[in-house]
């Protein structure tokens, strides 16, 4: 086999081709079902955006009220303060003066008030300001998880489809071109450094076949001095196993797929 893990030939009867079609009809209506999904997440975004907005505006809303009522609250405390301060400048007036100590007495009352003020305003702003942040970060981590547990699902049936496919038309393949198992040895055999020796293993139904090829694939081969074929039940049928003294390479049918798939994940990924 070529470094192309498929053939040129198409496939050549009927029942293949309706195969082949069907199993597009299914990858169809899985990218479609992915395209409805991503349309409906979408949708589902922008809905909780709106949700998120309006619970933003009722949050700016409750704020607003909240500073109101702390503004009356610091008109009915810079009132009393007023009322303090007279009463406590009376007091120190009759020491050092009506005037001064009424106006001291108003400047400490005023000052306590402020600060007051701006403690409770601080706290309830800082708690509803709060809220609506971990409410916020509470959305966003369950959107992205969900999204990201949908896409890794679409892409995990996109693959196993895809590799299902390709192992469907490979196996049709080697049924109809028995002589596949040849073109794998071949390429196996250039990727070993010492040929001198060679231990090829190959699906019992391939031996045949096989046999009859080594005298080619010993003119084509340079430094392939000896080689035994054994037949292996492990193996699939197309597949083939080469050793020597310094390695082995595994070009069995189910490798040649996971080969194919891990390529597709990858793909995929980088998208």
């Amino acid at each position: 086999m070529s470094d192309s893990l498929f053939s040129q030939s198409g496939i050549a009867n009927a029942q293949d081709e309706r195969s082949v079609e069907l199993a597009q009809k299914r990858l169809d209506a899985l990218q479609a079902a992915y395209a409805d999904l991503r349309r409906k997440l979408v949708q589902e975004g922008n809905e909780m955006t709106v949700a998120i907005e309006t619970a933003r505006k009722e949050t700016d809303e409750h704020v607003r009220r909240k500073i109101s009522e702390a503004n009356q609250k610091l008109a009915e405390i810079e009132e009393e303060a007023r009322e303090r301060g007279i009463a406590k400048g009376h007091r120190e007036g009759f020491d050092s003066g009506f005037t001064e100590g009424m106006q001291k007495g108003l400047e400490r009352s005023r000052s306590d008030a402020d600060e007051l003020i701006q403690q409770k305003a601080e706290y309830m702003l800082g708690e509803s300001c709060e809220s609506v942040s971990k409410m916020l970060e509470n959305v966003l981590v369950e959107f992205n998880g969900c999204w990201k547990f949908t896409i890794e699902e679409i892409r995990r049936d996109t693959v196993a489809l895809a590799r299902g496919i390709a192992e469907r038309i490979l196996r049709k393949e080697i049924v109809e071109f028995p002589q596949l198992v040849t073109e794998n040895i071949e390429l196996a055999i250039q990727r070993i450094g010492d040929r001198r020796k060679i231990r090829i293993e190959v699906n019992p139904v391939d031996l045949t076949t096989v046999i009859e090829f080594l005298p080619t694939l010993g003119q084509k081969i340079q430094g392939a001095e000896a080689a035994e074929v054994i037949g292996m039940e492990s193996i699939s049928r197309g597949g083939c196993s080469v050793r020597s003294a310094t390695g082995s390479v595994d070009l069995g049918i189910d490798t040649q797929l996971d080969l194919i798939e891990a390529a597709l994940i990858q793909d995929t990924q980088e998208r």
